[in-house]
C-alpha cells in the first residue's frame, strides 16, 4: 500500500512542485483550446455561442476544479518543510485532484467538440 511516511520532505516538495507545473499546464492547454475552439464558432456562426458557453455549468465546474487543484497543489508547495511537514490527507487530496485533471481533460475536450 502507499506508505508516505518513508519519503523524505525534499522528494514530497519536488513532486508536489511538479504537480503545479502539470496541472497548470493542463490549465493553459484547456484554456487555449477552449478559447479557440469558441471564437471559430463564434466567427463561423453567432456570436451568441460564447453566452451559451458560459452559461454551460460543465464548463464552469471542470475550469474551476483545474484552477482549484493549482492552487491546492501551490499552497502544499509552500508549506514550510521543517515546521510541520505534509499531512498525509492534503498530499493524497492533491495527488487525486491532479489525477482527475488528467483523466478529464479527454473527455471535457469531446463534450467542448460536441457543444
Amino acid at each position: 500500500m502507499f506508505s508516505l511516511s518513508g519519503l523524505e520532505s525534499g522528494i514530497v516538495l519536488e513532486r508536489i512542485s511538479s504537480s503545479v507545473e502539470v496541472v497548470a499546464g493542463l490549465l493553459a492547454i484547456a484554456i487555449t483550446v477552449v478559447a479557440i475552439v469558441v471564437e471559430l464558432a463564434a466567427n463561423r456562426y453567432t456570436p451568441r455561442i460564447t453566452q451559451l458557453f458560459l452559461s454551460e455549468s460543465i464548463n464552469r465546474v471542470v475550469l474551476g476544479f483545474f484552477v482549484l487543484t493549482t492552487v491546492v497543489c501551490l499552497w502544499l508547495s509552500a508549506v514550510p518543510e521543517k515546521s510541520l511537514g505534509y499531512p498525509r490527507g492534503a498530499l493524497l487530496l492533491a495527488m487525486g485532484m491532479v489525477t482527475a485533471c488528467l483523466f478529464a481533460l479527454l473527455p471535457y475536450f469531446a463534450f467542448l467538440f460536441r457543444f
